[in-house]
């Protein structure tokens, strides 16, 4: 659906975009893997309808579930770091299941220009930079814009990390577990891990409950040690299409993720307003 949009905006925009740069855009979107078949799925399924081979509802279905395999895997006493937002919230609900600590870590996509849900990178408050080469060139992304949506999305990212905490390379455990809600392109879970890696981790893990086989492949192959991943369709969409619910994150639910992740503590149950199990986004700070 992303990639689909993504051209109809583009040929929109045609007065702006050649021929020759739209085609150069559908190049690099098709390593998505979606054919014409496959958009026009997308475009006819429904807003809230899932993938049927998929039964999660939302977020803290996805984490409870993401636990039980972390636990399965041997993984669940390192706790996880969650990406802000949604990812913070489905390793809520997974450090419920394993008891172990949970942490928060900014990080903010770099934003393709006229289509902002196009990640072209990535960036953490102060870790090393993530560049998608690939993208840049076909979309022929010029510096200067590149260093301004660098310096802006820093600046988002420090002030929400600030807001949970810095992480502390004393602090870091024997495997940092980088958990998201979904992985399309793993922008943002690159740059984290990236983050991560330059305070000291040895052993990096990936963790989302949805991600493209080819995804995987190159983070698992170039930037972590391993992943771990609940369901990966050959045919991948916007990561919100495998989910029943996937709506935005709550500023409530995340002044109690911030009390919690803050501390990098081991989550209570009674934080946790409905069980994980019930299936609601809203297990932490409930409306």
């Amino acid at each position: 659906m992303l990639a689909a949009r993504t051209i109809k905006r583009l040929r929109k925009g045609s007065e702006r975009w050649s021929g020759g740069e739209i085609g150069r855009a559908a190049e690099f979107l098709a390593q998505w893997g979606l054919s014409d078949k496959d958009r026009g799925r997308t475009r006819k399924a429904g807003a809230s309808t899932p993938c049927r081979s998929w039964n999660s509802a939302t977020r803290a279905d996805a984490g409870a579930r993401l636990g039980k395999r972390l636990l399965a895997e041997g993984l669940g006493r390192y706790g996880a770091f969650g990406i802000l937002r949604g990812g913070l919230v489905v390793a809520h609900h997974a450090a419920l299941i394993t008891g172990g600590p949970l942490r928060a870590v900014a990080a903010s996509k770099l934003r393709a220009p006229s289509q902002p849900e196009l990640a072209i990178g990535a960036v953490t408050a102060d870790g090393p930079i993530y560049l998608d080469d690939s993208a840049i060139r076909h979309l022929e992304i010029d510096a200067r814009y590149l260093n301004e949506e660098i310096s802006g999305r820093r600046r988002q990212a420090a002030a929400s990390q600030a807001r949970f905490g810095r992480i502390e390379s004393d602090r870091l455990p024997a495997v940092a577990v980088v958990v998201d809600d979904g992985l399309a392109t793993g922008a943002t879970a690159i740059a984290a891990g990236r983050l991560l890696r330059s305070l000291g981790a040895k052993r990096l893990v990936v963790a989302a409950p949805v991600a493209p086989p080819a995804t995987l492949q190159r983070l698992v192959g170039g930037e972590f040690d391993d992943a771990v991943c609940l369901h990966a369709p050959r045919r991948f969409w916007a990561v919100g299409r495998f989910f029943a619910r996937f709506e935005a994150v709550a500023e409530a639910q995340l002044e109690e993720l911030a009390r919690i992740a803050g501390a990098g503590a081991e989550p209570d149950p009674g934080d946790c307003d409905q069980n994980p199990r019930r299936g609601t986004d809203e297990g932490v700070g409930g409306k």
